[in-house]
């Protein structure tokens, strides 16, 4: 919208979406009439010219109602439960059974071996091996985890975060051995780096060498894979490490900032990586204000793409954003409730207008979720989808004094810690001068004191605690001969592989390290010839070294 009136910039909008809105399905309203496909407001109810500058209309700029002119109408979400667990095998199984029961896809959970760079067969590694993820050490893992699932036809996430170019590598190697080439594929990665020295503890190499491995991704992507976002602007982590949602989306998009300043510094087109951008954020219970912060998101973004990096293109300006519903919000006293919880914060995500979801099972608290636990959260997903009217108009908290004002408050907020940021440097500054996780370590002191004293209420922790034992919580049994079987796995692929030729391939990948070369086709050709997850990786910490932690 500019500054025509609001009538005649409704007119426009259907006009232009015209082909679209014809699709829709129709929703009844409780009163038997249809529900239009979208409310604003009228004429001198609200001033045009600021509406249309602040808020504006579905799938337009400044995207603070969506992404999408019809939204859940047209489309719901992806909704795609994050698992794995065990070995290639087991990680199958769970994955048929989530499909059979409506997940959209696959996300993959990978192993904090697999996540730091440790082969199955590292002594650090044997008690974590396939202990919170799916153990992956060589593009045969991959072969067998993706054995009869319809690759082509479903999307695919890897969370894979430190180790992002490499095990995309092995997967990458392990698809063209069934045929399929990266054109093909249509998915996401989790390749944001940066996240992980102040929220995960995940780091390998120093920051400067895992921006460099980000813009080798997104310029390898950009070429070879269309149908891939190849970065997901992680905020997740940092809320589960403690932050609030302001640092939350600070510090998530001051980190964006730094990957795009960065693949413009390498002469990446900034509108051939933006269109394949995304983002991720926490919701927990307080649902009005996680929508409002989904919207402050994508207003923030627009602007920051095409004022800030010069984006042309529209797609190049709106966010994508997939929710993470669990983590911290989810408790360990009386677990059931947390099914409550997660639909609050599945409430909150669609308000606010996610394109994905991960809700994790009631009992994350304790392990990894079961069978039934995932087949809930899932659930949880499809009823707040199909059952509600949450998703019958786009963007139905617009309007409300009380979202609109936050809205505006969380877009000031996110805004000055952005510039504080960039004051000092920029993300990278920021993390290893220690800013970043100081900040995260006040908030969550806060936190802690609020829950503590009772000034945060958490039924059953500090209010309303229930007496007596609570009843039996059936959890994940881990399989404890997953190491075993992957040591013997390893074992066999290093005796029945070309040394020769696989060690040729890793020495080019330490040349290309030393070098300015893109590593991503070179880590395939090693991953084709079975160098190994941590193989790849050790290659390469003798080039860049390991990341040394600032004291706080």
């Amino acid at each position: 919208m500019t500054d025509e009136s609001l009538a005649e910039g409704m007119a426009a909008w259907r006009e232009k979406h015209a082909a679209k809105l014809a699709t829709v399905t129709e929703r009844p309203s409780l009163l038997g009439a249809p529900l239009d496909v979208l409310y604003a407001p009228t004429d001198g109810e609200v001033d045009a010219a600021a509406y249309g500058r602040d808020i504006g209309l579905p799938g337009e700029f400044p995207y603070t109602r969506g992404v999408y002119p019809a939204m859940y109408r047209d489309r719901l979400w992806q909704m795609r439960l994050y698992s794995g667990f065990g070995d290639a095998e087991s990680t199958n199984t769970r994955w048929q059974f989530l499909l059979a029961h409506g997940n959209n896809g696959v996300s993959a959970a990978f192993d904090l071996p697999t996540q730091v760079g440790m082969d199955s067969d590292h002594p650090e590694a044997v008690p974590e091996a396939g202990r919170v993820g799916v153990a992956v050490d060589c593009a045969q893992d991959f072969e067998r985890m993706f054995a009869g699932l319809p690759v082509e036809q479903m999307g695919i996430s890897l969370n894979a975060h430190s180790t992002a170019p490499f095990v995309l590598a092995l997967f990458l190697a392990a698809m063209e051995r069934q045929g399929i080439t990266p054109g093909q594929i249509n998915g996401s990665m989790t390749t944001d780096v940066l996240k992980d020295y102040v929220a995960r503890g995940t780091w390998i190499y120093p920051p400067g060498a895992g921006i460099r491995m980000v813009c080798d991704i997104l310029e390898f992507c950009s070429a070879e894979m269309p149908r891939f976002y190849p970065l997901v602007i992680r905020g997740p982590d940092i809320r589960d490490a403690g932050a609030d949602a302001i640092q939350e989306v600070a510090f998530a998009f001051a980190n964006a900032v730094t990957y795009l300043e960065n693949a413009q510094a390498r002469g990446l087109d900034i509108d051939g990586i933006a269109t394949r951008l995304s983002a991720q954020f926490y919701y927990y219970g307080d649902f009005l204000q996680e929508a409002a912060k989904t919207r402050a998101a994508r207003r923030i973004w627009s602007r920051l793409l095409r004022d800030r990096f010069g984006a042309r293109k529209e797609a190049s300006w709106l966010l994508r954003v997939t929710a993470s519903v669990g983590g911290t919000h989810f408790q360990v006293h009386e677990p059931e409730t947390n099914i409550v919880r997660g639909t609050l914060g599945c409430l909150g995500a669609v308000l606010g207008g996610v394109q994905g979801m991960l809700l994790a099972g009631y009992d994350e608290a304790f392990d990894i979720p079961t069978e039934d636990t995932a087949r809930i959260a899932l659930r949880t997903q499809q009823i707040v989808g199909y059952e509600s009217d949450a998703t019958a108009v786009p963007d139905p908290l617009g309007g409300s004094w009380f979202v609109e004002a936050m809205t505006d408050e969380i877009e000031r907020l996110v805004l000055a810690k952005m510039a504080e940021i960039d004051e000092m440097g920029g993300s990278v500054v920021a993390i290893e001068s220690g800013y970043m996780q100081r900040e995260i370590a006040k908030s969550a002191y806060n936190i802690e004191r609020r829950e503590q004293s009772g000034e945060k209420p958490i039924v059953a922790v500090n209010i309303h605690r229930g007496q007596g034992e609570p009843p039996e919580l059936v959890v994940h049994a881990p399989d404890s001969k997953v190491a075993d079987r992957q040591r013997a796995q390893l074992a066999a692929l290093r005796a029945g592989r070309d040394e020769v030729e696989t060690q040729r391939r890793l020495a080019r990948l330490r040349a290309a390290g030393e070098g300015t070369d893109n590593l991503m086709p070179i880590m395939i050709d090693c991953a084709r010839a079975d160098a190994t997850l941590g193989e790849m990786v050790d290659v390469l910490r003798g080039v860049f070294g390991e990341f040394k932690e600032p004291a706080l």
